[in-house]
């Protein structure tokens, strides 16, 4: 399926790694994309900042029910636009540690002009590029005053979910709290305890040629978000992906002043997987207990109530049935969704078209890696994930 799907011109390249209870069973490559490629893994990054955030409620440093404006007290006053009426207000309640981990906050990405909320996230994240290659870049706690003063929520906290900036705002707490930079704080107590060592919030210029190309989604396949882009008489015209993309820059050269707890991330499928095994190690690996096993059930249990996940199932289509919390879907063994489901499985993807999915009743760990814009709408991962679950070798 694969090299069919590289062949037909249907993805310029794509690796998929399976394991087995941290046993690699399976890995194939095709096209321009190889085992050892430094990914930009964009909202992949979402799940290691919930999982440093475990670290902090684990000891004691937060709890799910804190304030945020306890950490960043920009946030007391921030302003939320009632979706009934459009009037623009102060919020009636907090935001807790617990929206900003379940995207229950408001937060918004940049994106509909005439929504008001995603509006003025834009506005922010226009700022940020203008600055990002000067010499006065934006950081990741000016990013969280500027959201708590210049933002706007999208409803009351709590009151229903959208997928936005919850988990950046999450590095500058861990930032506030650790009293350490968010990239400091990452690399200290998850990627050099496992080992990640092509893992950062950039990729060294040493590394450079092992960055994978980028590409533009194709114009000759329907984009379901972009129909308008349809051009089928280019079939095969791959072109690079070359701009910045939320504030982080496209060749990701140097370490840069606003960590994205939400996207910021570069690895590999490898060293990705490392997080994932010592996930479904309980928090052990190889030897080495960065988590109690109580703490990681929590993580991976989902946590959003019945009006929010109304919501949630009717943001994505593909994802209805499903639960989400710490920054990770996790699968309840509905029908509801477009793939069939291994109940309990838990992972999340990326923006270029990355996939993470740990199956904890099977050991199942399967990873994705493509760089395609919008990768989410090509029919892929569906493809891959339906040639697994009938594969009795797994089970």
């Amino acid at each position: 399926m694969i090299d069919r799907a590289v062949s037909e011109e249907m993805m310029p390249a794509l690796n998929l790694l399976v394991l087995k209870n941290g046993a690699e069973v399976l890995y194939h490559e095709a096209g321009d994309i190889h085992r050892d490629n430094v990914l930009r893994m964009f909202s992949m990054t979402k799940p290691l900042t919930g999982f440093a955030a475990m670290l902090l409620l684990e000891r004691g440093e937060i709890t799910l029910g804190d304030p945020l404006e306890r950490y960043i007290p920009e946030f007391a006053g921030v302003r939320v636009v009632d979706p009934a009426t459009k009037e623009i207000r102060v919020r009636r309640r907090p935001i807790y540690i617990k929206d900003l981990l379940c995207m229950t906050s408001g937060l918004s990405y940049p994106g509909d002009k005439n929504d008001p909320s995603a509006a003025a996230s834009g506005v922010i994240f226009d700022e940020m590029d203008r600055r990002l290659y000067t010499d006065d870049p934006v950081t990741t706690n000016e990013f969280a005053v500027m959201m708590a003063e210049r933002g706007l929520l999208a409803f009351e906290p709590g009151e229903s979910w959208l997928y936005g900036t919850s988990a950046d705002i999450m590095g500058a707490v861990i930032e506030i709290i650790s009293g350490v930079s968010f990239n400091e704080f990452m690399r200290r107590e998850i990627f050099e305890p496992l080992g990640m060592e092509d893992t950062a919030f950039y990729c060294p210029t040493e590394k450079s040629d092992r960055l994978a190309k980028a590409y533009e989604y194709p114009r000759w396949i329907v984009n379901p978000f972009d129909p308008a882009s349809f051009c089928p008489e280019e079939k095969g015209t791959w072109k690079p992906y070359d701009r910045d993309h939320l504030a982080i820059k496209r060749k990701g050269d140097a370490e840069p002043a606003f960590a994205s707890g939400g996207a910021g991330i570069f690895s590999t499928l490898d060293d990705y997987a490392k997080f994932a095994t010592m996930l479904l190690g309980g928090g052990e690996y190889r030897g080495r207990r960065l988590m109690s096993s109580e703490m990681v059930k929590y993580f991976t249990s989902g946590g959003l109530t019945p009006w929010q996940r109304e919501r949630f199932w009717k943001t994505w289509d593909s994802l209805a049935g499903y639960d989400y919390g710490n920054y990770m879907r996790l699968a309840l063994g509905s029908s509801a969704g477009q793939t069939p489901q291994w109940k309990g499985g838990y992972g999340w993807d990326g923006w270029l078209g990355t996939y993470f999915m740990n199956v904890p009743d099977s050991g199942l760990t399967v990873l994705v890696g493509t760089q395609v814009t919008d990768a989410g709408a090509l029919p892929y991962i569906q493809q891959i994930r339906n040639l697994l679950y009938t594969d009795k070798r797994l089970r």
